[in-house]
């Protein structure tokens, strides 16, 4: 006789008794550990109030229980598709082994999927300026240039008058 599979739909966590016993099950039977176990938030869907337990796999592959209201499970997904299974979703270790070896024959397709995503490179935002922008930096540059310019000039003309100094007083020039 297997064990009934029930959900306390008020109180439901990841801590449940009922989902630690199918996890159990379910890592039992695909050999895979379950490191990750989320359960959402209620919410309507096929005019049903659920409850999404959200069961990630060690190699990546997600199956989600939509729990209903009465505690029973309303539907199984396997990476986000519904998986229709045969057997009655009270029943803990037949549901358990159906979705184990439906995870376990979309194993190596999950894979390559998997390895032939590209990654997506995060584009850095452009600072991108108008042109009224680009003409006050270039503006203020020309500006700094200048400043530059007008200080070196300074100096020069400094030099060259301690160089005449020097001549016509015979002291060496301090440079």
């Amino acid at each position: 006789m297997s064990s009934v599979l029930v959900f306390d739909f008020a109180n439901l966590t990841d801590k449940d008794r009922a989902l630690a016993a199918f996890m159990d099950n379910l890592s039992r039977y695909t050999r895979q550990a379950v490191p990750f176990v989320t359960v959402e938030k209620a919410r309507r869907m096929a005019g049903v109030s659920v409850k999404p337990i959200v069961l990630t796999l060690e190699q990546g592959q997600t199956v989600t229980l939509l729990v209903r209201q009465e505690g029973d499970i309303f539907r199984v997904q396997i990476n986000g598709k519904d998986a229709p299974v045969t057997t009655d979703t009270t029943m803990l270790k037949e549901l358990a082994k159906e979705v184990a070896n439906r995870v376990y024959d979309n194993q190596d397709a999950f894979s390559r999927r998997l390895a032939s995503a590209k990654v997506a490179i995060p584009k850095v935002p452009r600072k991108v300026q108008t042109t009224a922008q680009k003409l006050a930096t270039v503006t203020e540059k020309t500006a700094e240039v200048d400043k530059a310019i007008d200080e070196a000039d300074q100096m020069l003309v400094n030099l060259d008058t301690q160089i005449e100094q020097a001549r016509h007083g015979g002291m060496s020039p301090n440079i």
